[in-house]
């Protein structure tokens, strides 16, 4: 297996001057439901999925607990969970305060395993050879679907200048 990569174009700010650079991006093609897994793991092991499934919820409430009262929560075959915050500095001890504390998260740091899954995986470009309607973060009116589908229609492909801006041929608009 391989993780999938996209080029994408960044603006950068490098030596006090905004330059155009381009990067590799991982493409993540979805994620896996927990009903699959599930159902991976109840047909490895023979145990039931109601049961894997309820194991599954009680280790959810538990990690947070422990995560709520400040607690790492290690599992040495997955990682570990860790309780952390952001805390703005102050110059003084008697204004350090629970005001001073932010965006409070859970870190995972993975296990040995996999962090070597990680680390001897490769890398491969996405393909982005995408056909047919797609989903998208809104539903397209029936002018915008036809206006799609007669750009996706021309054969001159998007030019980029030099100062890092998409240009349409004139011809293709």
């Amino acid at each position: 297996m391989a993780f999938e990569y996209i080029k994408v174009q960044k603006n950068m700010y490098l030596a006090g001057v905004y330059v155009m650079k381009f990067l590799a991006r991982i493409f993540r093609s979805g994620t896996i439901e927990p009903e699959v897994v599930t159902k991976e793991i109840a047909q490895s092991t023979g145990i039931s999925e109601g049961v894997i499934l309820a194991v599954l919820k009680e280790v959810e409430i538990k990690v947070g607990q422990a995560l709520e009262n400040g607690q790492a929560v290690k599992f040495p075959s997955l990682g570990m969970f860790v309780p952390t915050f952001d805390a703005d500095a102050k110059s003084s001890l008697s204004q350090v305060n629970t005001t001073t504390i932010h965006n409070y998260r859970v870190r995972f740091v993975p296990s040995k395993y996999l962090k070597n899954v990680a680390k001897n995986t490769h890398a491969k470009e996405a393909s982005m050879d995408i056909s047919g309607l797609q989903p998208g973060s809104k539903n397209l009116t029936e002018e915008e679907y036809n206006l799609l589908m007669k750009l996706r229609g021309q054969e001159e492909e998007l030019e980029i200048r030099e100062e890092g801006t998409v240009n349409f041929s004139e011809e293709s608009v």
